[in-house]
């Protein structure tokens, strides 16, 4: 948005567009120069322009400009960005179009510091798919301003500019394959917890959403042209232009749009949050599938499906199975349920989601539940997993007045049983168990009865409510040996129980006890100690570790003064084994090495609760990087994420340039810090080694250009000279959060004529303007006038003057 003075020189001109150079970069390639600028001649008109006119149209460029043809106006140069993390490739302003202080042409602005055009046969250039980007947003803003129209909300052009740069991929390089937009696409697979609808600064400009948000609106548009544009590309580069063209803006417009199409827009919601978790083209028609995006397989890069949570249930074990959580509005999520009985389920939803059901049967065949507003009418759906091929929960909500930070709860259970039964170790007393029993639903007015057998034992301990709501129960169970048992609880006419097997050691004895495929070797050292354990299987969600899982998860109960062991018969082929210690949802939280024997897997275990056998093989990765410079010292902060095994903290180290190695100073889950001293403004080269806790390595390097202090730089005011009306900006070398500020112009003899208001529009961003009238609300007269400003951050404060002309 500042407006400043570039002499360039045209140095191509093809069919559709002119080719100008900032003068310092007409020989930036030397010899070479007026070749490379052909080239970007000729890739625009033969592959950039017809990509994007075959389907969005020809932009329309006002009359009123006199231009003597419709050529587009290419200029290249330094783009002032100031980042301190990547840069600006290059941008299309739409003032330039419609502004009265624009530059009334076509014109694209594309940077060559550290922009380069590259090849342009290769699928991925960053230069040529900007350059197809901003063209469409050229394309779909002239359009709809010929016909008076407001622009499309930024989550749907931002769609169409990213679907026009899959669309460019396709006719470059050796095949034409069409390429996802690189990283937002993996960005979103990885986590696509953001709010599509959402066209906030807050959303789009943050570190940790920017990529995703991207890459959601670009699945969406590729979605809707693919399943509801027609079988030919014809027939989708008409529905692509129509919806472009679309009078109403807003998901509300869209909604009505997607009605001539006996669709709306929750349905295509719900279909496209399968696709994304599914994509599967054998079910519902094809509707859950991306056919034009293909998956490749044996790589590190995120691929469709998206990951998703699962839960397993299982009627013989009486097991509860349930969730909650909570989602972003406008984002998609879906839980699974696997299992081979019935059952029924209770659900609670905030207010304002569309929570849906979904089915698939033994045939093939497909049914969606679009569950009620009002869970009091129906607050019980049975579903019989055992004529279920796969049975789906999708807690999404679909609105547009939802804030774009908010998030939205939602919960679910089992109630086959309403009652539910498990042993935790007794922390006085190492040869003694608490079995604990819930009801999930109401109070037990009369005292359940609950009985133990092992082996040829058995006992019937007494239950004691420890609340007044009397829905929770303790008995206290002392281990009378070891061996394989069972506990079961009556609570009138409901029951529910759990299988076990027991150990108990005093001394330096080594004990034994077996479930399934999973051994526990129990041992303690201290003489005249007993030390107990109980094991039993636990049919959880396995969530995001599902995937890389071989064994259990076997739930254990060991005493504070125990020692133990788990040896689990596993797959010997697979590799980076360890025994992960995870959460109900199948989160891990600790993970152990293992050792192979003969027959088993061996790991060490660190206490009380649950473990399944994990295979990791895939390396941990870094997210986010964010450089900030004080006065003495740098602050460095990353993100490192690994969902399977957990980063090894221990192991981050960062070099910059070529100096030394670093150790994070703090941790706060994912976030590390660093801090460093002092660097030199300019680009430099941040080095991160690091692991996951199963041993895989990742190196990551990345080019950061690094400001110094923070500092305002100088205040811009334009238009200069003026005919009265002008608007001024600061921006400074870093964000800044702002307290307050002040802005006055004054007279050539000094006196003040106008008080002016300032606000933050971006993180390093204060702007204000002034309609050229005095206090008493008269235009001035013509002359030199001054600004003068005062602006008080967090940071500090900071004074700027600059002058101006106003001429009229």
């Amino acid at each position: 948005g500042t407006y400043e003075y570039q002499v360039g020189l045209l140095v191509a001109e093809g069919d559709h567009c002119r080719i100008f150079a900032a003068k310092n970069f007409i020989h930036a390639w030397g010899k070479k120069s007026p070749q490379v600028m052909k080239q970007i001649q000729t890739t625009f008109d033969q592959h950039v322009f017809p990509s994007v006119t075959s389907w969005y149209g020809s932009p329309v460029i006002p009359n009123e400009f006199f231009l003597p043809d419709q050529k587009i106006f290419i200029f290249l140069t330094d783009i002032q960005d100031n980042f301190s993390n990547g840069y600006v490739a290059g941008y299309f302003d739409h003032r330039d179009i419609e502004g009265l202080f624009g530059n009334q042409k076509p014109v694209f602005f594309m940077d060559l510091n550290p922009g380069n055009p590259g090849d342009p046969s290769d699928k991925n250039n960053s230069f040529y798919r900007t350059l197809t980007h901003e063209f469409q947003h050229m394309v779909s803003f002239s359009r709809r301003l010929s016909r008076g129209l407001e622009a499309h909300e930024r989550w749907l052009d931002e769609g169409f500019s990213m679907f026009a740069e899959f669309i460019f991929s396709a006719r470059v390089g050796e095949n034409d394959e069409a390429l996802p937009p690189s990283p937002h696409y993996e960005r979103f697979i990885e986590n696509p917890s953001v709010n599509l609808f959402s066209s906030s600064n807050n959303s789009w400009f943050r570190e940790d959403t920017l990529f995703r948000q991207y890459g959601a609106s670009f699945l969406f548009v590729t979605y809707m042209v693919e399943k509801y544009g027609g079988n030919t590309e014809s027939e989708r580069q008409g529905f692509a232009r129509k919806l472009i063209e679309n009078a109403e803006t807003g998901i509300d417009g869209l909604d009505r749009f997607l009605a001539t199409y006996q669709t709306s827009l929750l349905e295509v919601f719900q279909n496209w949050t399968l696709a994304c978790y599914i994509n599967d083209s054998e079910l519902n028609n094809g509707h859950w599938c991306f056919n034009s995006i293909r998956t490749h397989e044996k790589t590190e890069v995120p691929q469709l499906p998206v990951r998703r949570v699962k839960h397993y249930y299982a009627r013989e074990a009486s097991s509860f199975i349930g969730g909650d959580g909570e989602v972003v509005p406008n984002s998609i999520y879906c839980e699974e349920i696997a299992g081979d009985a019935p059952l029924q389920l209770k659900f609670s939803f905030a207010s304002g989601m569309s929570p849906t059901l979904v089915s698939i049967d033994k045939s093939g065949a497909v049914a969606m539940r679009q569950m009620p507003a009002s869970l009091a009418e129906s607050p019980m759906f049975d579903v019989d997993l055992a004529n279920l091929n796969r049975f789906f929960i999708l807690p999404i909500a679909v609105k547009k007045d939802f804030n774009a930070s908010e998030k939205l709860n939602y919960s679910f259970s089992s109630v086959t049983s309403g009652l539910s039964l498990y042993p935790v170790a007794n922390p006085a007393f190492s040869d003694q168990f608490i079995i604990f029993l819930r009801s999930r639903e109401q109070a037990l007015l009369a005292t359940p009865s609950l009985k133990i057998s092992l082996n040829n034992l058995v006992d019937s301990p007494a239950f004691s409510p420890v609340d007044d709501a009397r829905k929770i129960f303790v008995a206290h169970y002392r281990l009378p040996g070891n061996g394989r048992g069972q506990a079961i609880c009556f609570a009138g006419e409901d029951s529910c129980s759990f299988s076990f097997s027991a150990a108990a050691v005093r001394g330096n004895e080594k004990v034994e006890s077996a479930v399934g495929e999973a051994v526990l070797m129990l041992e303690r050292n201290l003489q005249g100690t007993v030390a107990s354990a109980m094991l039993h299987e636990a049919p959880l969600s396995m969530g995001l570790l599902k995937p890389f899982h071989l064994a259990g998860p076997f739930s254990v109960e060991i005493s504070e003064n125990a020692s133990a062991s788990l040896a689990i018969k596993a797959d010997k082929a697979a590799e980076k084994i360890g025994l992960a210690m995870i959460d109900s949802k199948g989160n891990c939280l600790t993970w152990h090495p293992v050792s192979r024997t003969a027959e088993n897997l061996i790991g060490r275990i660190g206490g009380s609760g649950l473990y399944c056998l994990v295979s990791d093989q895939t390396s941990p990765s870094l997210q986010n990087l964010v450089v900030t410079n004080e006065k003495s010292f740098c602050n460095v902060v990353v993100e490192l994420q690994d969902s399977i095994s957990g980063v090894n903290e221990e192991s981050l180290l960062l070099k910059v340039d070529s100096g030394e190695w670093f150790h994070p100073v703090s941790r706060k889950n994912s976030r590390f810090d660093f801090q460093l001293p002092g660097l030199a403004s300019g680009n430099h080269l941040f080095r991160f080694e690091f692991s996951d806790r199963a041993g895989n390595l990742a190196s990551v390097s990345r080019a950061q250009n690094v400001s110094g202090p923070i500092a305002l730089l100088e205040a811009e005011v334009y238009p200069n000279p003026c005919r009265g009306r002008i608007r001024f900006r600061f921006r400074f070398s870093s964000p800044v959060d702002l307290l307050n500020a002040r802005a006055k112009i004054y007279d050539s003899a000094g006196e003040v004529v106008a008080v002016c208001a300032v606000e933050q529009t971006a993180k390093d961003v204060i702007e204000g303007n002034w309609n050229g009238n005095n206090t008493e609300g008269r235009s001035v007269a013509n002359g030199l006038y001054f600004l003068k400003a005062k602006i008080n951050a967090a940071q500090g404060s900071f004074k700027k003057n600059a002058a101006f002309a106003v001429l009229r």
